[in-house]
């Protein structure tokens, strides 16, 4: 009995722990105070570009499970609530490798924090990055974009621009096509959070047949044990 709970124990450490969602994209903002508020409803519909989405691309190195995103904004002193997100994903499999294919989108997604980065001591602009929620979405190695809008009766919200030498792509039409950059932005400042490598969080065929067969053999032990009658 003890060395079937041994080797039952051997094949418990030795299967795949699950993975901690984690930051798999991260493009900082440039803390400059450069941004753009044409991504944001309120400021994009008095242009006549009620369409517009920006965009970043970004790559995976293995299989991974979206869970959330960021996206790192200059809003005006005592801002607090910057409304919701409409956000896309693409294939970055369109015309000169912009968004093509279009995989999940999500509509009006929740803000789930807000955090303060900086206050500006001069009163114009403070940075905040505001986390939204996704619903979880698959995706294997590969290069994809996503796309944000922001739902907000705010004017002053204004996407900072991202570290990243390139990358940006912007949508004045929902994403029926797109252009290069981000009102001459080269990138967005977007995070993405979830669970990379998720091949390795469910164990094998092989490991769930020793598991199972393990367990099968401690409960014909104990059946043996508990119908065992002695006399002293």
């Amino acid at each position: 009995m003890r060395n079937i709970l041994a080797f039952v124990a051997t094949l418990a450490l030795s299967a795949p722990a699950l993975a901690a969602t984690n930051t798999v994209f991260d493009n900082q903002s440039t803390f400059t105070g450069t941004g753009h508020c044409v991504y944001n409803t309120t400021c994009a519909s008095m242009l006549d570009f009620g369409g517009n989405y920006a965009a970043q691309k970004f790559s995976l190195g293995a299989d991974t499970v979206l869970s959330g995103g960021g996206v790192t904004n200059y809003t005006a002193p005592g801002v607090t609530d910057i409304g919701s997100i409409n956000w896309m994903v693409f294939a970055a499999d369109g015309t000169a490798g912009m968004p093509g294919t279009l995989l999940a989108t999500g509509k009006r997604s929740a803000i789930t924090s807000l955090t303060v980065l900086s206050v500006d001591e001069l009163g114009y602009y403070d940075l905040s990055l505001a986390k939204f929620s996704m619903p979880s979405l698959e995706l294997g190695a590969g290069d994809y974009y996503i796309a944000l809008q922001a739902v907000t009766t705010q004017f002053r919200v204004y996407l900072s621009a991202g570290d990243a030498i390139d990358g940006g792509a912007q949508t004045r039409n929902g994403g029926d096509s797109w252009t290069s950059g981000y009102q001459g932005y080269s990138s967005i400042a977007v995070s993405l959070y979830g669970l990379e490598n998720v091949a390795a969080v469910v164990p094998e065929p092989a490991s769930w047949a020793l598991m199972i067969v393990g367990f099968g053999m401690i409960g014909a032990s104990m059946r043996r044990r508990a119908t065992t009658v002695r006399f002293g």
